[in-house]
């Protein structure tokens, strides 16, 4: 499989039933009820994803705990792909919203 079909095989879109949905914010409003919906997935479904795509042995996650200058902690998570040509690439987030725990 080439890096391209790789990568357009991990960019292709989750199947709708693969996604979860959960409130985020609610309450009234004129006397109406009213949810701010959010959208998420699963990790097992990327995890799946990943398998499918590059194979369980072609992909790794990391995650480490840092002190941001606020105080706060966040995780950081790293993920790192390999492809069949051997280069590979990994990203790395650190959430928006910091815990205050560790």
């Amino acid at each position: 499989m080439s890096e391209q079909t790789i990568y357009e095989r991990l960019a292709a879109p989750f199947h709708a039933d693969e996604l979860e949905w959960r409130v985020g914010r609610g309450g009234m409003k004129d006397k109406k009820p009213w949810a701010m919906l959010l959208c998420y997935m699963d990790a097992r479904a990327v995890m799946r994803r990943l398998d499918a795509v590059v194979g369980p042995e072609n992909w790794m996650d990391e995650y480490r705990s840092v002190q941001l200058a606020d105080g706060k902690w966040a995780c950081i998570c790293r993920l790192s792909i390999r492809v069949p040509e051997g280069s590979g690439c990994a990203r790395k987030t650190v959430p928006s919203r910091p815990t205050s725990k560790r």
